[in-house]
């Protein structure tokens, strides 16, 4: 028999979306809730399938364990690429990563609140693009996953970070993405292929559009 939910576990999920550490997006996608609410109506809709049993103890203390899923990162956008990269202090980059083949949409300085968006099998870029938009959110850019690499800059150690927001054109046709990983022990700026297929240990980097 599985156990059940406990009123302790509702209220300190339910504390996490509203402090803004967990969103509504991410809870639904867990429990297979599909329907978009308001935030009582939701409310109520979680209440129900834990008393009815549809939602367990085990699958709420995953979310809550994972609570953490949502930072914010300020981004300069008046700031020149080259000394974005400089500032993540990477020990290597892929030399394409420049100023002309991702230029800097936006002005100013902006507080972005950022999503690591894991699929549960492994899909291709061009694919996880229309199912992220499917599911609330719009792929992070360049200047945003460099924003996020300079402050959490331990993350691209658990699994490597890709940004789809923005692609380059090599000269064979290939469109390459921005990615944060790992190599060795070196913190790395790489470039994939949109066109490949990225395994569920992959996180992308995305933005709420409700945010």
């Amino acid at each position: 028999m599985k156990k059940k939910a406990s009123m302790r576990q509702v209220a300190e999920l339910l504390s996490q979306m509203k402090e803004g550490n967990i969103t509504e997006f991410f809870v639904r996608r867990v429990l297979g809730m599909q329907e978009k609410k308001d935030v009582l109506d939701f409310a109520e809709s979680l209440l129900r399938r834990i008393d009815s049993g549809e939602i367990t103890a085990g699958q709420l203390q995953t979310l809550i364990e994972k609570s953490v899923m949502v930072y914010e990162a300020l981004v300069d956008y008046d700031q020149p690429l080259g000394q974005m990269v400089k500032d993540g202090n990477y020990h290597w980059v892929n030399e394409n990563v420049t100023a002309e083949h991702f230029p800097i949409n936006g002005k100013g300085k902006k507080e972005v609140k950022l999503e690591l968006y894991q699929f549960d099998h492994t899909v291709r870029g061009t694919e996880a693009a229309k199912r992220l938009d499917e599911a609330g959110y719009r792929p992070a850019n360049p200047a945003e996953l460099l924003a996020f690499g300079k402050k959490f800059p331990d993350k691209q150690r658990q699994f490597p970070i890709v940004a789809i927001g923005q692609s380059w054109c090599h000269l064979d046709g290939g469109l390459g993405v921005p990615c944060l990983c790992e190599h060795v022990g070196e913190r790395r700026l790489y470039l994939s292929w949109l066109e490949d297929d990225f395994s569920p240990h992959c996180r992308f980097l995305v933005v709420p559009k409700a945010a």
